[in-house]
């Protein structure tokens, strides 16, 4: 399905693009049509390779944003399971602290989601977690020789675990 909406989306961008050109050339012509040509072209090689590189940078991407926009930041799956979500954004090799809004009873599970893309070993590590925060950090990148130490780098985080309190009904 993730393969689909990416193609999906490469076309219906194409699509806005050019038609987004189509109220600069005013009508069809030679150039529009050579415009369209060269933009469908692109929009064909870049399908065939989501279609043939399992798991590119692109699916990754479309893939992350869908199972974090799919859910508000704060979810009751039932009066035992919450689900907070959010974004946070590194720098430098420094640990971050992350407060949940609401505390859970014990440390949740947490995951942290690679929504750009980034080269798996630059995704940051959880550090420890108690039931009101977590730490990320990079400490793992030592190794690496410092890989794009210096510049930020987004991702987001899916919690979830038991709440501290019951939860009410909304």
């Amino acid at each position: 399905m993730v393969t689909a909406l990416v193609i999906f989306t490469i076309f219906a961008g194409l699509a806005s693009l050019l038609g987004f050109g189509f109220v600069f050339f005013g009508k069809v012509t030679l150039r529009y049509k050579i415009l369209c040509a060269i933009g469908f072209a692109i929009a064909a090689v870049w399908s065939g390779y989501v279609l043939i590189v399992p798991d590119s940078a692109t699916e990754r991407n479309v893939a992350s944003k869908l199972s974090y926009y799919r859910f508000p930041n704060i979810e009751k799956k039932n009066q035992t399971l919450l689900i907070q979500r959010g974004a946070f954004t590194l720098s430098g090799l420094s640990s971050m602290s992350i407060e949940f809004s609401l505390p859970f009873l014990d440390p949740p599970e947490i995951e942290v989601i690679n929504f750009r893309g980034y080269d798996p070993g630059e995704v940051p590590v959880i550090e420890r977690a108690t039931a009101h925060q977590f730490v990320v950090g990079l400490q793992h990148m030592l190794a690496k020789g410092f890989p794009l130490a210096i510049e930020d780098r987004e991702f987001r985080w899916v919690a979830r675990g038991i709440p501290l309190e019951e939860l009410s009904t909304k």
